[in-house]
């Protein structure tokens, strides 16, 4: 499977790169280096993350990595990375 990432999902990621950078920018660096190295294993086995408490639809999963949930979509032939943040007070859609 491959890994597309709506244009939500990248704005999100690239406000907290640059607040994790703020303080340390190699922790940065490696807060997203070692995100690609779980998104590597999605692809691979794209249920092995729960099913989201976010949406109803267990197609949607919910990975977390240092305290963030990446919420992801699994399609018939990709894995569509929708939102990524810290957490929040959200209700299930």
């Amino acid at each position: 499977m491959k890994i597309v990432t709506t244009q939500f999902y990248i704005d999100q990621l690239k406000k907290i790169l640059r607040y994790i950078a703020l303080d340390q920018p190699q922790n940065a660096l490696a807060f997203e280096r070692e995100l690609q190295k779980k998104l590597e294993v999605i692809k691979k086995q794209p249920e092995i993350c729960r099913t989201s408490h976010y949406h109803e639809n267990p197609n949607y999963r919910d990975l977390i990595h240092k305290g963030f949930t990446i919420i992801y979509k699994i399609e018939s032939n990709q894995i569509l990375l929708l939102d990524i943040f810290k957490w929040q007070a959200r209700e299930p859609e």
